[in-house]
């Protein structure tokens, strides 16, 4: 070979060797037993492995899944030349990456080496994953146009025939085959009242001055009803004077839409005259604090217009030394959400007036709260005004109580000044019960000034200084009777707690003087018990007892008279057991 040859030879050698590493393509040469004679930077940066850790080894160290496999076809296909010259395939790599390679194969013969296989690898991975993509996208909107049952139309403007599928028939109520395919039909079925607007649209597009139209319509349905449809479409195809040649588009069912948009228009018109009709003042207010809109009433509670209250923060109302407080906390609550639903509170206002407000409070979106305030200045002090009556009313009673509990006792202590003049013991005896009994009114009214309620007293607090104060009276330096009490706390109205008192009376006074004739030692017990609906009153003592020939309904004492009709006063019922002492029974309704 001469120098010249040398030298063109040289050349291609250069530029085979300049093409071989500038390729975006990876190349590889592999030889027969599958060894890895070269490879380009293109290969390396596919493949994730550097050249040198490739060159001289078995190809197998490329793949991670199969590659004994791949080792092994590769061979087989090299002895019997039946390498495919082009094939696309999914390759995992021994990093565990998953490519997909586009790869062209050919066998080459190198002047001094043995026959190899250059293979280019084109990496086509993105262009799978996208075709793909593509592929579940149509699965997806083919399925999403069956469920959301989205009607289709494709129409030919050569041939004037419109092709729908069964859905846009369906949702009129039709079958596809009542439904004619040219565009006049289709202009028939549309409301009267739609009917130019619709033409006017289709037209404007079709003449190119618009990407696409857009019409809300009424189509009228097999039954003679008329829907509201949503129509969207598009000429997809025009010639090349810009005459249309087809137009696609989508028919959806907007009936129940328009009619909840006309039950919204309603509901905000109603919303609007509560709004404006509204005694109560209304604001509302942002994130920020600042005021977005008020009605005429909170403007009239204000005290300012409207225009110098919207816009600004709502510190504008208050007093000039709260405002900054009041906006801050505020802020505060509306991002953290602690608003307080209620709350009933005096304000001081921009121009120093007091006001008493009751305001509630709710979000209505994340950004705006409703705020509504009524004037309650007025109950306020009236409520003020009230109390201040119901405690003179308090502090009447209770001088009056104090000064009928002395009367009474002046009463009984003139008695007991009487009762020391009189030597017969029956007729001091009648002195000694109303003497008693008027003990026992005056204790009701000492219990009322002590509690400060004229209504009602604690009914086992009364009971138990009661029969304490007769005890004494009756055992005066003596202990030989032992009184034992199992009271529930039960509060009672005054009238009925009076008669109870007196019933007491009668029946301590009773045992008292009958149940130990020879001054014996015993115990009187006394129980108060209250259920949901009725109290049970229990007196017993353990003498001896009632006489055997003791008729309740015959009896016609006074004292026994007294008690029977107080225990009807209390619509209550009386049993008297007199078998071991004497145990009377009073239960009457809660």
């Amino acid at each position: 070979m001469d120098e010249r040859e040398k030298n063109r030879v040289n050349a291609g050698e250069a530029k085979f060797h300049q093409v071989w590493q500038c390729a975006l393509d990876g190349m590889r040469l592999t030889d027969g037993n599958g060894i890895i004679r070269d490879v380009n930077p293109a290969f390396s940066e596919l493949v994730h492995l550097p050249g040198e850790s490739l060159i001289g080894k078995p190809l197998s160290v490329i793949y991670q899944k199969e590659a004994s496999r791949i080792m092994q076809k590769y061979c087989e296909r090299f002895k019997t030349r039946t390498i495919l010259p082009h094939v696309v395939n999914q390759y995992v790599l021994h990093d565990g990456t998953v490519r997909w390679f586009e790869v062209y194969n050919t066998f080459v013969e190198i002047p001094g080496e043995p026959e190899q296989v250059l293979s280019i690898f084109r990496d086509k991975t993105e262009l799978v994953k996208a075709t793909d993509k593509l592929k579940e996208s149509e699965t997806r909107l083919n399925i999403a146009v069956q469920s959301a049952r989205i009607g289709l139309w494709d129409q030919d403007f050569k041939t004037g025939i419109i092709v729908r599928n069964n859905t846009w028939a369906e949702m009129l109520g039709y079958e596809s085959k009542e439904i004619q395919k040219d565009k006049n039909a289709f202009l028939n079925l549309i409301h009267p009242n739609d009917r130019d607007k619709t033409s006017r649209i289709i037209q404007k597009h079709e003449a190119g001055q618009t990407d696409f139209f857009r019409i809300e319509h009424r189509l009228r349905c097999a039954d003679g009803s008329w829907k509201w449809i949503l129509n969207v479409g598009q000429i997809v195809e025009r010639d090349e004077s810009g005459k249309p040649l087809r137009a696609a588009g989508v028919h959806v069912d907007i009936d129940e839409q328009k009619k909840t948009e006309e039950s919204l228009k309603q509901s905000e018109k109603l919303l609007h005259s509560v709004w404006d009709q509204s005694k109560d003042g209304m604001r509302l207010t942002d994130a920020r604090g600042r005021i977005v809109m008020v009605n005429d009433a909170f403007s009239e509670m204000m005290g300012m217009p409207k225009e110098k209250l919207e816009g600004q923060f709502l510190g504008v109302i208050y007093y000039p030394e709260e405002q900054d407080r009041i906006v801050k906390r505020y802020k505060e609550n509306f991002l953290n959400k602690t608003i307080q639903p209620y709350i009933a509170r005096p304000f001081t206002l921009w121009n120093g007036e007091q006001k008493w407000f009751g305001v509630s409070i709710a979000f209505i979106s994340d950004t705006l709260l409703l705020s509504v305030f009524r004037d309650i200045t007025q109950q306020v002090r009236s409520q003020e005004s009230l109390r201040e009556l119901v405690h003179q009313k308090e502090m009447l009673m209770r001088e009056l109580q104090h000064r009928v509990k002395n009367n009474m006792n002046i009463i009984a202590s003139l008695i007991s000044l009487e009762m020391r003049q009189i030597r017969d013991p029956d007729i001091r005896g009648i002195f000694l019960d109303i003497r008693n009994r008027i003990h026992s009114m005056a204790a009701i009214y000492e219990r009322l000034s002590l509690t400060g309620d004229p209504e009602s007293v604690e009914l086992n607090q009364y009971i138990q200084t009661l029969a304490e104060n007769i005890l004494k009276t009756f055992t005066v330096g003596s202990n030989r009777l032992h009184l034992k009490t199992f009271l529930d706390p039960v509060r009672l109205d005054t009238k009925r707690a009076a008669s109870l008192g007196l019933i007491l009376n009668e029946l301590l006074t009773n045992s008292l003087k009958y149940a130990y004739p020879n001054h014996e030692k015993g115990t009187i017990t006394i129980e108060i018990r209250q259920t949901d609906n009725q109290i049970r009153f229990v007196v017993k003592d353990d003498g001896i007892g009632l006489p055997d020939d003791f008729s309740p309904g015959k009896e016609k004492s006074m004292g026994f008279m007294l008690i029977k009709t107080l225990v009807s006063q209390l619509k209550g019922k009386m049993t008297i057991d007199g078998g071991q002492g004497t145990q009377t029974t009073i239960e009457f309704p809660v």
